[in-house]
């Protein structure tokens, strides 16, 4: 959803949404190419290349 945003923005948006993922207690999948963004935002990481056992 920010992948055309420059990097403020983008850290601004996803800032206000885990704000309000936290506040009301949701969960939140996120599916993206980006692992450094997926690092800094995830509990949890799930590659599907490596669960499909291809590379």
């Amino acid at each position: 959803m920010t992948t055309m945003l420059d990097a403020i923005t983008q850290t601004q948006i996803w800032q206000t949404v885990l704000q309000l993922v936290e506040r009301q207690q949701l969960g939140m999948l996120v599916i993206s190419h980006e692992l450094p963004l997926l690092k800094k935002i995830c509990d949890r990481i799930l590659n599907f290349e490596e669960l499909a056992g291809t590379n």
